[in-house]
């Protein structure tokens, strides 16, 4: 792939960060004419300017922003066969790093090589797909504060999001699940304090605590099932501080499994869910699956 078409999202942590300018000047300077076209797109912008370039069926296209327009470019370009490169423009860039890319968009940039085409699987919750992880529990409820906080800082939403999190530390936040993998079988109970579904295995006992979230690999054609339930604030200190290190996996309070597809009930009919970063309420039950090999993406190549 020699000529590069490139979307990024203006809204996105390092733009923000950085201004406009200075990450459009760094990618020009680092790809060079290899750059056909470069916009910077409000998200509504990048959903259109997507269905376009779905259309065209070009031999690629780069975009810059989270695992959230990650996805985005997944849903439209994915039917297309159109393959996608991930800037790791971000706040996590989990789908970037686990292509290649450095761990911020700076350290990516200045060693940009040359990208190479691979197929990756997708996850899938009644009907709706996710690249990295989708989190029932803790996890969405305290996205949903945090966002709060951003939109209208106040005391009394500073106050509320430091609350679910001291709550969720002590495994004072707990849900009632029955996971099963057909719908014929029997149900297993579960309390947990989140309970995550990863689309393939986390790396176990990686090399650095940068690694902690990566994954062994992303055409494995399974889903990786984790539970975390701290028996209190002593014990989700010890979670948080595995978590930096990247041996959380080894925590006696994490239960783990694999499986090609999982069926999540509760005793309520609707489930609020993490997709990848982004909250959003569910009908449950929720069904989860894998659909292997079936995202045309690039891999980063980053020189040493």
């Amino acid at each position: 792939m020699e000529d590069f078409v490139i979307l990024i999202n203006k809204s996105s942590g390092t733009v923000l960060r950085l201004g406009e300018d200075k990450v459009t000047a760094m990618i020009k300077e680092r790809m060079g004419n290899r750059v056909v076209a470069l916009e910077l797109l409000e998200t509504k912008d990048i959903i259109s300017s997507l269905q376009k370039l779905a259309k065209k069926r070009l031999a690629g296209v780069l975009i810059g922003g989270g695992d959230g327009t990650a996805v985005c470019a997944a849903e439209i370009l994915g039917p297309a066969k159109v393959p996608f490169a991930v800037l790791p423009l971000g706040t996590m860039n989990l789908l970037a790093q686990d292509l290649g890319s450095a761990a911020t968009f700076e350290q990516t940039i200045e060693r940009f090589d040359k990208l190479v085409h691979d197929q990756i699987d997708v996850g899938v919750v009644n009907e709706r797909i996710f690249l990295c992880s989708a989190v029932v529990g803790f996890i969405p409820e305290s996205a949903i504060v945090r966002e709060e906080l951003r939109e209208a800082a106040s005391i009394e939403t500073l106050a509320r999001f430091v609350d679910t999190i001291r709550r969720g530390m002590e495994g004072n936040i707990k849900q009632r699940l029955y996971l099963k993998s057909r719908p014929q079988d029997k149900a297993f109970p579960l309390e947990t304090t989140s309970l995550i579904i990863s689309n393939n295995s986390f790396v176990k006992n990686p090399n650095t605590g940068a690694q902690r979230f990566m994954r062994e690999t992303l055409n494995d054609g399974k889903l990786a099932v984790y539970s975390a339930s701290p028996r209190d604030i002593m014990d989700g200190l010890k979670i948080a501080l595995s978590l930096w290190q990247g041996d959380w996996q080894d925590h006696e309070s994490i239960m783990a499994f694999e499986t090609s597809q999982l069926i999540v009930e509760t005793d309520e009919n609707k489930i609020l869910v993490s997709l990848d970063g982004e909250p959003l309420e569910m009908e449950g039950p929720l069904h989860f699956s894998v659909t292997p090999k079936s995202l045309n993406v690039f891999r980063m190549e980053l020189a040493q």
